[in-house]
């Protein structure tokens, strides 16, 4: 399984074009998704060591060999990258006399770094692959139809599994006729797979906090824009009106109160003296012109706020 970040900086870099991308192929996914997937990618290529995340600097082979007696056997290794390298040397100098040189199929170099460098194989065939790949395919078809095994030639020759291995043909490079392995290469390789699998622990413990968070906040009503006529039967029903009224020296100064309940509701106080003219006592007039109780759509709708108040409705007059 390859990565799709050999980098961290391509990582950070690519991170956000990635997820698109993974959004508009899968609708219903959501980041921590495509967070998860991707860990499960990097995890592949790390192991354990006291309990700390290291990168796996061993391959997993399987090891073929043939008895004369029972057949074929394979058994499992872990090999080094250079072990690698010499396999694949191995099994090159094997199968060129059998398939010819695949070095030949192409004007690159045996070993390609750009991965979209398409070169024509001796069929005649587009593959994207450097010529040390394209050489197990070739061998491998031709293991399977064409060649009598022998084993004695064959012993302890390596079967390269492409799930697993193509990938490492990256680390390795052409030499003076050799094959050899960059372990340069290899442990920076291994710095961007633990720092990538570090940025992506930071970035799912930051999204599952911010989620829960959102989970958490309640979703609050804004009634800062009900209009001016709502607000005045609304003071008037949660009985605000009349418990300034008690508080007043002077209990029927309609004038105080509409200077203490502009101060509370921004309306101006002149307009609510006009309002509290004909909403209190003996002089309630509800079809007087300036009775927020005239219009009984502005009653209608103050009572639908005071349904969402959470209040004892008992208590008030609706």
């Amino acid at each position: 399984m390859d990565i799709p970040f050999k980098s961290l900086k391509s990582f950070q870099e690519n991170y956000t074009s990635h997820l698109n991308s993974f959004i508009e192929e899968f609708p219903n996914a959501t980041e921590i998704d495509f967070l998860h997937q991707l860990k499960r990618m990097y995890s592949f290529e790390i192991k354990f060591d006291n309990t700390k995340r290291v990168f796996n600097d061993l391959i997993w082979i399987k090891t073929r060999s043939f008895d004369e007696s029972f057949g074929i056997t394979y058994e499992d290794d872990e090999i080094s990258i250079s072990m690698f390298a010499l396999i694949v040397e191995d099994y090159l100098n094997y199968y060129m006399p059998l398939i010819g040189d695949p070095f030949s199929y192409n004007p690159y170099s045996p070993f390609v770094d750009d991965e979209d460098v398409f070169v024509k194989d001796y069929e005649g065939f587009d593959i994207k692959d450097d010529p040390i790949k394209r050489l197990f395919i070739i061998s491998e078809n031709v293991a399977s139809h064409d060649i009598s095994i022998n084993s004695k030639s064959l012993r302890e020759i390596y079967l390269l599994q492409e799930t697993f291995h193509y990938k490492y043909f990256k680390f390795l490079y052409f030499d003076n006729g050799k094959i050899k392995a960059d372990e340069h290469k290899f442990q920076n390789y291994g710095f961007a797979v633990t720092n990538i699998l570090n940025e992506l622990d930071r970035k799912i413990f930051d999204t599952s906090i911010k989620s829960d968070v959102q989970d958490e906040i309640i979703t609050e009503n804004d009634y800062s824009d009900t209009r001016q006529l709502e607000r005045m039967i609304l003071l008037e029903k949660l009985g605000i009106i009349k418990y300034i009224q008690s508080i007043q020296n002077d209990v029927n100064n309609e004038k105080h109160t509409a200077e203490i309940l502009s101060a509370l509701s921004g309306i101006n106080s002149a307009t609510i003296a006009k309002n509290l003219g004909v909403m209190l006592g003996a002089k309630k007039n509800d079809n007087d012109k300036n009775s927020p109780y005239k219009n009984p759509k502005n009653l209608q709708l103050a009572n639908n706020k005071l349904y969402q108040f959470n209040i004892d409705l008992t208590k008030i007059i609706l």
